[in-house]
């Protein structure tokens, strides 16, 4: 009878997806139909290894591409840029192909599932020897009338579903070569670039652009009145005059050095940045074509400096895993770094957005976010609100009053009853070296000296670590002060995060952040948060940072096979069973890193208690940087740092998180890096100061 004070309660063991709310624009910005700021951040998905079309009706191509999907998502995406082949469509001038349009709609249905939005490009003819003679035999009349048919069925087919964020009416339309309607040379084997006429009769570029999108628009419009519209155009000079039938403005941006030649359409540093600066308007702006393309540092340049002025970033997803990615192939090297790179923007695109500043993550209602992964509070019953519904085990943890005095307001965690709650172990819920994270916790400790209040500790072998190698993410209060070296009888706030360490024992020093902001029988909101981006972790109390720490993480972890607890210690170290005593009004649990403004109306928590006790101000993941040139490199680099800088080592890692070399002498920039022995790759270059600080920066090494 030992487990007769434990009772199971199991909510909801399907996981079923949370229906997508419908993007719309409000005051120049995108927000979802609740209100919140949304940022779309994601990849042109052109299919895999072809076309999206050619193999999305069997079911071993149709279960790649929801896998793509699926891992597109696990890339920080919250947005698919597909792009639809008119010929797969249509199958004469005035005959939609229902067969491919249901399979639209499926495909809609499926990003829905996976919580994907899908901007959808149309009116494809990127293999010109899949287009059919009649189709180009026809004039500018019939041309448009039946692309104006094309964009109608699409929107009445899939217009109603919240996984469709816009309408993209043709990739890189132009009117250049009269003699065809796909004028330059192909790239990669492809045709990009379209004519939108071959009799401009006198017309300008500006006058066919407005005549054909308002024909496009109509048509949309009598299907589907709310989706946003919009042309990814070339990015050369103001677009946003294009645009005027338009919702939101597009283009298209591969970033080089300044060093380059000056053209037409010039895609230098200095001219995309005034190129973004020209065009802004009362309308979103999207730059839905973005990688490194030309220059790694240029194009990282770019994103950093038009990041407050743009409303959105597309990259390109090959349909390639990470790991597949070859060390030796350049083709594939750049690749794996550009996708690297990117899926770590995704948190640095969201924060620079002024308008995404009002998010309520202090409010205990679900948050709609497309990154929140877990959510629970009384307002909810005590139920995942995050849409996936996931399962809870309950053990003995009961109802108590909230911060506004509300009866079962929160949840009561009793130690001497063993109180806890356990998270089921699904993959969106385990934390990983390469997946920032937010935890965000309103809790109201009691005098305890230990109490848990979130653990992933991944300690055992079932995920195949090595002994050696352990991931631990734990967030704690402790109000005695005990092991803080401050004040006893102090409280404190830990927020541990640690990773490729025996810490079997329980003295084990770790990676911990602290604040000492705290008292007994108060309510705060604690948020511990991981950006991987920048490689650091933080801790604010109350809306207020407390601590940050820069990571050196050099081996891949994560705790993967151990679900994560709430109200006492890991499972497997039975000989210490600590437990919270204490009350939780709400935990939210997001796989982005919160930015300092979404925290900031954590500052009204119910104690009112400023948390101004900040232990570290010097941001390691922030303006201070670190230089590589050129970049890609092959025999010789140039290193550079922020003069206020003082590194006492310079560390070159590769990817499997080995040391190759270390110097601490003759530390004096400009520092020359010797690459002759290094094979084709790509490698990490970490500055360390006096203080333990660290800056990285990556290096691509060519053929």
């Amino acid at each position: 009878m030992k487990n007769l004070c434990l009772f199971f309660l199991l909510l909801f063991a399907a996981q079923l997806p949370a229906q997508l709310p419908k993007i719309l624009i409000q005051d120049g910005v995108f927000r979802d139909e609740t209100g919140d700021c949304f940022t779309p951040f994601g990849y042109n998905y052109l299919g895999d290894p072809a076309l999206l079309e050619d193999d999305w009706l069997t079911s071993e191509g149709w279960n790649r591409h929801r896998e793509n999907f699926r891992e597109m998502r696990g890339y920080q995406a919250n947005t698919v840029r597909i792009h639809l082949q008119y010929n797969r469509f249509m199958t004469d001038a005035q005959t939609p192909d229902q067969t491919a349009f249901n399979r639209l709609a499926e495909l809609v249905q499926m990003a829905e599932e996976e919580q994907l939005y899908l901007l959808i490009t149309g009116l494809s003819a990127y293999r010109a020897a899949d287009q059919p003679a009649w189709y180009n035999n026809l004039d500018e009349t019939g041309r448009w009338a039946t692309q104006a048919l094309f964009w109608g069925k699409v929107a009445e087919t899939v217009g109603g579903s919240g996984a469709v964020f816009g309408y993209d009416l043709m990739n890189e339309p132009v009117v250049t070569d009269s003699s065809t309607w796909l004028p330059g040379a192909p790239f990669g084997g492809y045709q990009f670039v379209q004519n939108l006429t071959r009799t401009p009769n006198g017309r300008t570029f500006d006058q066919i652009v407005h005549q054909w999108s308002a024909q496009m628009v109509q048509a949309i419009r009598a299907k589907d009145a709310v989706t946003p519209i919009t042309t990814g155009f070339i990015a050369c000079g103001p677009v946003k005059l294009l645009s005027a039938e338009l919702d939101f403005i597009s283009t298209h941006t591969y970033p080089s050095p300044n060093t380059d030649p000056p053209g037409f359409c010039s895609m230098r540093l200095d001219d995309l940045v005034h190129l973004v600066d020209i065009n802004q308007d009362d309308k979103p702006f999207v730059v839905s074509e973005i990688a490194m393309l030309a220059s790694f540092a240029e194009t990282d340049s770019f994103m950093r400096m038009a990041c407050p002025q743009v409303n959105g970033w597309i990259n390109h997803y090959h349909g390639r895993r990470l790991e597949e990615y070859s060390d030796t192939n350049w083709v594939e090297v750049v690749q794996r770094y550009n996708l690297n790179w990117f899926k770590s923007q995704y948190n640095q695109t969201h924060q620079c957005q002024a308008a995404c500043g009002d998010n309520a993550a202090c409010l205990p209602g679900a948050e709609p976010d497309p990154h929140l992964v877990f959510s629970i509070s009384s307002e909810g019953q005590w139920m995942d609100q995050s849409g996936y519904q996931h399962q809870i085990l309950n053990n003995n943890v009961g109802g108590g009053t909230g911060s506004g005095n509300q009866v079962n307001g929160a949840l009561n965690f009793i130690p001497v009853f063993n109180a806890a709650l356990q998270l089921e172990d699904a993959e969106r819920l385990q934390f990983r070296h390469d997946q920032s994270f937010s935890i965000l916790m309103m809790v109201h400790p009691r005098t305890w000296m230990y109490g848990p209040l979130l653990i992933a500790d991944d300690k055992d072998l079932s995920d195949g670590d090595a002994p050696a190698e352990r991931g631990v993410v734990r967030l704690e209060v402790n109000d005695t002060g005990l092991f803080d070296g401050q004040v006893p009888n102090d409280g404190v706030f830990y927020f541990t995060f640690t990773y490729g360490h025996d810490n079997s024992t329980f003295f084990t020093p770790l990676e911990r952040l602290e604040s000492a902001c705290f008292q007994s029988d108060e309510w705060y909101a604690v948020a511990a948060v991981y950006d991987h981006g920048k490689d650091s972790s933080y801790l604010y109390v109350n809306g207020h940072l407390q601590d940050q720490i820069a990571h050196q993480i050099a081996v891949p972890w994560h705790c993967n096979g151990q679900p994560i607890l709430i109200g006492r210690n890991d499972i497997y170290q039975p000989t210490l069973p600590v437990y919270y005593n204490g009350k939780i009004e709400f935990i939210k649990l997001f796989n982005r890193a919160l930015a300092p403004q979404e925290l900031a109306p954590c500052a009204s928590a119910p104690n009112h208690v400023i948390c101004t006790e900040v232990v570290s101000t010097t941001d390691p993941g922030g303006t201070s940087s670190i230089s590589i040139q050129p970049n890609p490199a092959r025999t010789a680099a140039t290193l550079t740092w922020d003069q206020h800088l003082e590194p006492v080592s310079i560390t070159l890692i590769d990817v499997a998180g080995r040391i190759l070399h270390h110097w601490e002498t003759g530390l004096t920039q400009p520092y020359q890096l010797p690459l002759h022995n290094l094979p084709a790759g790509i490698y990490g270059i970490r500055i360390t100061d006096q203080q333990g600080r660290a800056w990285g920066e990556k290096l691509v090494v060519g053929e």
